[in-house]
């Protein structure tokens, strides 16, 4: 079979920025802090591979889970990420969010050129590395899962944090006390379904749970990572709807992890 050179060169460019830009930009994040790991065993770094984390701040959780894995990952991400407009929007939110109205506005007057040139690098380049764009309001599902598929298809790691703005939260957190853990979405989920019945592939199903991390980078504090067994979706293909029941059960398993911390 003939090979796209195309393709090939730009599958090599974005290992090239991954490893040259996100690695170092998510060593930066973390680099200060002290990082605890548990269940190393159960990452694995061949194969197709489905991870689902809890997501409670972004820079720090995405640059933890980066740091986990050797290989190359693709990280599903709401599409106002892709703009750099629209994400120097949510970050300017996310300051006011974070500090009240009062003090986040100063914040962001003083930071606007910074906020404004980090906005504009990661709306660049987050594309090039192979992020996924999703629609977090739950349209246009055929987009990203037929690109999250082929991922798969070519033994990729797919990665959905798991944050959603004006989200519920959890109840099984809620019932443990924890808080900024959101209730999970389907996404995940139904790629794995997809992956079942379109291509009876069963996708193992990886479970992360982060604790530690803060929108606002602070040193010297501990993070805490607890990656989980594989589950599979065919444990629930005889429940009524198997993509619900799979997520309750994924859901429920990443507070357990967290627990265990």
């Amino acid at each position: 079979m003939a090979i796209d050179f195309d393709e090939e060169q730009s599958k090599e460019q974005s290992k090239y920025l991954y490893d040259t830009k996100a690695r170092p930009i998510s060593g930066f994040f973390i680099a200060k802090n002290s990082i605890k790991w548990k269940g190393i065993t159960n990452r694995r770094e061949t194969g197709p591979n489905i991870i689902v984390f809890n997501h409670p701040v972004w820079q720090e959780d995405i640059a933890v889970i980066i740091s986990i894995y050797l290989r190359q990952l693709y990280f599903t991400a709401n599409n106002e990420v892709f703009d750099k407009k629209e994400f120097d929007g949510v970050i300017k939110r996310a300051i006011e969010k974070t500090f009240g109205e009062a003090v986040g506005s100063n914040i962001n007057f003083f930071a606007a050129p910074f906020r404004k040139r980090f906005a504009k690098f990661v709306a660049t380049n987050i594309k090039a590395v192979g992020t996924i764009p999703v629609n977090i309001h739950g349209t246009n599902h055929s987009a990203w899962l037929k690109t999250a598929s082929q991922y798969l298809l070519e033994d990729k790691a797919v990665v959905f944090p798991q944050y959603h703005k004006g989200h519920p939260q959890s109840e099984y957190a809620k019932a443990e006390g924890i808080k900024r853990f959101d209730k999970f979405k389907s996404g995940a989920f139904r790629l794995a379904y997809y992956m079942l019945q379109e291509h009876n592939k069963d996708i193992p199903v990886t479970p992360i749970s982060i604790k530690g991390t803060n929108f606002i980078s602070l040193p010297l504090k501990k993070i805490k990572v607890n990656i989980g067994e594989p589950h599979y979706i065919s444990e629930c293909c005889s429940e009524p709807d198997p993509v619900a029941a799979f997520k309750e059960n994924i859901e429920k398993r990443v507070v357990e992890l967290y627990k265990e911390f």
